[in-house]
């Protein structure tokens, strides 16, 4: 994951890489996505991958992640729940 241009992030996964909007919630933040590339080849939003992120600070200070991935007509790829103290 690293910083994109017009205050992105992007996450790489192999040839595919997706750019995410980070919106800031009172609890935490979610992740949306906005554009993915193949090889650099940017791909039509009608088959962007379907990214649901959110991260939560919980009542006990967990920093606490949602995760799931899914692409059109395939559908979830992969999907992960965890948490992480500090």
């Amino acid at each position: 994951m690293s910083a994109a241009p017009g205050g992105l992030i992007e996450e790489r996964f192999g040839a595919l890489a997706v750019r995410m909007q980070l919106t800031a919630r009172g609890d935490g933040l979610d992740m949306a996505p906005v554009s993915a590339t193949w090889h650099g080849i940017p791909l039509p939003k009608s088959v962007l991958p379907r990214i649901k992120a959110e991260e939560r600070v919980d009542e006990g200070g967990r920093h606490r992640f949602d995760v799931e991935i899914a692409v059109p007509l395939a559908g979830r790829l992969v999907a992960y729940r965890g948490y992480l103290e500090v």
